[in-house]
C-alpha cells in the first residue's frame, strides 16, 4: 500500500548509520561521530523544535535503548507542543543519574540485608543439543521467576547513599 505523509524532513533510523548531517549540517547540532547533540533528559537539540533519540543520538545501539529514547522523547515533544517549552523534572534528573552511575561491576561488594545472587537458567548439555531441537536454555519455574524478580538491583539504594 502506497501513501504520502506531508513532512519537512525524514531521518531514517534502521540500526546502522543515521545521516543526520545532510538534514542538519550545523556543527553545533552534531557530535564528531555525526550524531545529534541532545539534552540527555529532554532529547531536545539546540534547535528547540528538533528532538532526537535512538541511533541518531547514540549511534548503533540496542532496540530497547532506542525504544526507551523514543518513549521519553515523545513525552517531551508533547510538552513542547502544548507549552512551547519543555523542562526536565526532578525525576528525570534522578533517572539520568541512575543510568549514568554505572554502579554494577562483577567485583562490587555492597552488602545489605536480603542481597541475593542472580539465578542462572538451566542450560542443556551440548551433547544433548545436537540430538534434538528442544530449547537450549530452559526458563525458570514460577517460584524461581518470582524469586529472581524480587531481587533488589540496588541502583536506587546506592544512589541515595551517594547523594
Amino acid at each position: 500500500m502506497d501513501y504520502v505523509i506531508d513532512c519537512d524532513a525524514i531521518i531514517p533510523a534502521v540500526g546502522q548509520t543515521c545521516v543526520v548531517d545532510s538534514v542538519y549540517p550545523e556543527k553545533d547540532l552534531l557530535t564528531p561521530w555525526k550524531t545529534l547533540v541532545v539534552n540527555q533528559s529532554t532529547f531536545q537539540t539546540g534547535k528547540k523544535h528538533v528532538f532526537g533519540g535512538g541511533d541518531c543520538t547514540t549511534g548503533p545501539a540496542t532496540l530497547i535503548a532506542a525504544l526507551a529514547a523514543g518513549k521519553n522523547a515523545a513525552r517531551f515533544i508533547s510538552t513542547y507542543l502544548k507549552n512551547g517549552k519543555c523542562e526536565p523534572q526532578s525525576s528525570d534528573f534522578l533517572e539520568t543519574l541512575v543510568s549514568e552511575s554505572r554502579v554494577f561491576t562483577d567485583d562490587e561488594a555492597f552488602v545489605f540485608p536480603g542481597n541475593t545472587t542472580r539465578m542462572e537458567p538451566v542450560i542443556m548439555d551440548p551433547d544433548k543439543r545436537v540430538q534434538d531441537f528442544d530449547e537450549v536454555e530452559k526458563g525458570f519455574s514460577a517460584f524461581q521467576a518470582r524469586t529472581e524478580a524480587s531481587r533488589c538491583l540496588r541502583c536506587y539504594r546506592i544512589l541515595l547513599a551517594a547523594v
